[in-house]
């Protein structure tokens, strides 16, 4: 195939295409643990793209064939990295070195934030994608296991001294955007919490039951996703996959 690709920074006006790109490259259980999930994420990514002269924490880039989406890459900083959110090619159009050239963008835009680390984390189940990065310089540095947990109904209805932190506006901005943040707080022990689409509440670490109590009286029908650089062990707990963090230097080849 006679490629004439174009690659370039996108704008509000493809939010629609790349929600759809991503979702002929991801399959449906991995969609569903992340914001993607939500019907209004192309209204989300549109409000990362705004002002460009002003919003430079997210960026998003496209390769386009005859004007067709055909690649999309979102980056951002982070404080000690700059990181790779999310790659995708379009199945049709895989092994014919879009992938390599957006990786290509992604050192270049490090290069341009002064960032000396390159950051991304990848499925354990993606095999190919693992070995891919390897051999681009990319070195394991973590694990994080995903597991689902199951909220009992009235598993305990005592939450004297339970505070809720950022509700208003997480109800503000779930109206807007189909996911959410807000914090729990139990005396100087505090839960970060994230509400994705209707499905879960997504956490880090292990949930006493005090907290997940809260967390059945806000919406019982969800579920808990918890992530954790651990192995966790305990009733209606299932694995769901292993991501790995992983790192390159920009001195990598």
């Amino acid at each position: 195939m006679s490629l004439n690709v174009v690659y370039k920074k996108l704008t509000q006006e493809y939010c629609k295409d790349i929600v759809e790109l991503h979702s002929r490259s991801f399959n449906y259980e991995h969609i569903s643990r992340t914001i993607y999930a939500s019907p209004k994420i192309h209204s989300y990514l549109a409000s990362l793209m705004t002002f460009p002269e002003f919003q430079h924490e997210h960026i998003l880039f496209g390769g386009l064939h005859n004007n067709e989406l055909v690649s999309y890459a979102y980056f951002r900083t982070l404080d000690d990295s700059f990181h790779l959110n999310n790659i995708a090619v379009s199945p049709s159009f895989q092994g014919l070195g879009i992938g390599k050239a957006m990786m290509e963008i992604f050192r270049t835009l490090a290069i341009d934030y002064d960032c000396s680390k390159l950051s991304l984390r990848v499925s354990g189940d993606n095999e190919t994608a693992y070995n891919w990065y390897k051999r681009l310089g990319f070195e394991q540095k973590q694990k994080t296991y995903i597991y689902e947990q199951m909220l009992r109904h009235g598993e305990n209805d005592y939450v004297d001294g339970v505070e809720l932190y950022g509700w208003e506006n997480a109800q503000a901005w779930h109206n807007s955007y189909g996911f959410s943040n807000f914090e729990v707080r139990n005396g100087n022990d505090c839960w970060k919490i994230m509400r994705l689409n209707d499905s879960y509440f997504r956490v880090n670490g292990y949930v006493p039951t005090i907290i997940r109590s809260v967390l059945n009286i806000l919406d019982p029908r969800r579920k808990l996703l918890i992530l954790s650089n651990s192995p966790l062990n305990g009733p209606r707990v299932k694995l769901l996959e292993i991501d790995y963090w992983m790192e390159a230097n920009m001195d990598m080849d």
